[in-house]
């Protein structure tokens, strides 16, 4: 799995910074998926959601994994807010 297609969101305060896709396998896409940064200034990622309901869900140590990689990713973007 890989982190893909992150577009920075233009910060206003809130908790999402960006936006971007996983490719799980070169057949497989999922898109939707937010990085968030917490009131610690630690960052999360979120998945997308249809009707009030989380559609992907992932191990602790893939979504670590994830994590840190969609942080990386914001990072070699360049986004504005990176380092925060």
């Amino acid at each position: 799995m890989r982190i893909v297609d992150m577009t920075p969101i233009h910060y206003d305060g809130g908790q999402n910074i960006a936006r971007f896709s996983i490719d799980v396998s070169p057949a497989l896409k999922l898109t939707g998926f937010r990085l968030r940064r917490r009131r610690d200034g630690g960052h999360v990622i979120a998945a997308p959601a249809a009707f009030g309901v989380r559609v992907a869900h992932f191990a602790p140590d893939t979504y670590r994994a994830l994590t840190a990689e969609a942080v990386a990713e914001f990072g070699r973007l360049g986004a504005q807010h990176a380092g925060n």
